[in-house]
C-alpha cells in the first residue's frame, strides 16, 4: 500500500463535534477517484501509529476533503477534531471501496439513499455526481439525525432540491427532537422543527419512497452506524422488492475509532 504525505489545506466545522477536512493533493499524485470511496489515513498520536478509514465527501483540484466525527473514545476521531492544525502533515493511501456510483447519461434509474448521521459523508459526493452526469434519473435521501443541528450538507441539500426540484427529494427524520438547557439536565421539545420525526424503518421508506412499487430500475445504498446498516438491510429484505444493486456501507462502523 502507498501512502502520501500530505498537508491539511482547510478545516470545516459544520456542526457539533464534526470536522470537515481538506487535505492538499498535488498533481503529481495518483488520485483515481469514484464517489462513494474512502481513504486510509495514518498519523502518530502520543507516539503511536494510527491508521483509520474515512469516506472522501469531496474531491477538488488541488483538495480533497473527508468527514470525521468525535466517537466517544475514539483515538483518531478526538485527535482530529480537538488537535488538527492547518498545515499539519497526515500520510493517506487509496482510494478504495466499492460502496460507489458510476453514472451514465443516458440512464434511467430511481436512487434510493438511506443515511444517518456522519454515515452521510459518502453519499453527499454521489448525489452530487448523479445530479451532475445522470439527468434522467431520481434520487431519494431519507436522512436521519438525532436533533436538527446535527444535520451536516443540511444547506447544501436544501439549495440542490431547489435546483434539481424533480430529480431530488430529500426527507429528513430526527429520533431526538429535543432542546437542552440547564447543563443539559432539562429537556424540551423542540418545537420549531416542522420535519418529520422517528427513525427510519419499514413504514417510513413505504411512506416517503414513492417509487417503491414502479418498474423503474432501483439501487439502494445504506450508511451509517453498524445498527443503523443491520436493521436497514433487514428491513430491505423484509419489504422484498425488486432492485438492481443493493449495497451497504459498514465500514462506517470501524472508521471513527
Amino acid at each position: 500500500m502507498i501512502y502520501y504525505t500530505s498537508k491539511v489545506s482547510s478545516i470545516q466545522s459544520p456542526v457539533k463535534d464534526v470536522k470537515l477536512i481538506g487535505i492538499a493533493m498535488s498533481q503529481t499524485d495518483d488520485f483515481s477517484f469514484i464517489p462513494g470511496q474512502y481513504i486510509n489515513l495514518r498519523t502518530v498520536i502520543d507516539g503511536i501509529e494510527v491508521e483509520r478509514q474515512y469516506s472522501i465527501c469531496d474531491v477538488g483540484h488541488n483538495e480533497i476533503t473527508i468527514g470525521v466525527k468525535r466517537v466517544k473514545s475514539g483515538i483518531m476521531s478526538n485527535y482530529l477534531v480537538d488537535n488538527l492544525k492547518l498545515g499539519d502533515e497526515l500520510e493517506i493511501s487509496g482510494p478504495d471501496g466499492r460502496f460507489i456510483v458510476e453514472p451514465k447519461h443516458e440512464q434511467r434509474k430511481s436512487y434510493l439513499f438511506l443515511a444517518a448521521g456522519i454515515g452521510i459523508t459518502p453519499i453527499y459526493k454521489m448525489i452530487k455526481v448523479l445530479l451532475e452526469q445522470e439527468p434522467k434519473s431520481e434520487i431519494y435521501l431519507l436522512y436521519s439525525n438525532k436533533s436538527e443541528n446535527d444535520i451536516v450538507f443540511k444547506a447544501e441539500f436544501d439549495a440542490w432540491q431547489a435546483e434539481y426540484q424533480d430529480q431530488l427529494h430529500v426527507i429528513y427524520t430526527l429520533t431526538n427532537n429535543v432542546n437542552r438547557s440547564f447543563f443539559g439536565l432539562l429537556k424540551t421539545k423542540n418545537n420549531t422543527w416542522t420535519g418529520k420525526t422517528g427513525r427510519i424503518n419499514t413504514s417510513f421508506i413505504k411512506d416517503n419512497y414513492p417509487s417503491l412499487t414502479s418498474n423503474l430500475n432501483k439501487e439502494v445504498y445504506i450508511c451509517g452506524p453498524t445498527e443503523f446498516n443491520i436493521d436497514l438491510e433487514k428491513i430491505m429484505l423484509d419489504l422484498e422488492f425488486c432492485i438492481n444493486k443493493y449495497i451497504k456501507n459498514f465500514f462506517m462502523s470501524r472508521i471513527s475509532q
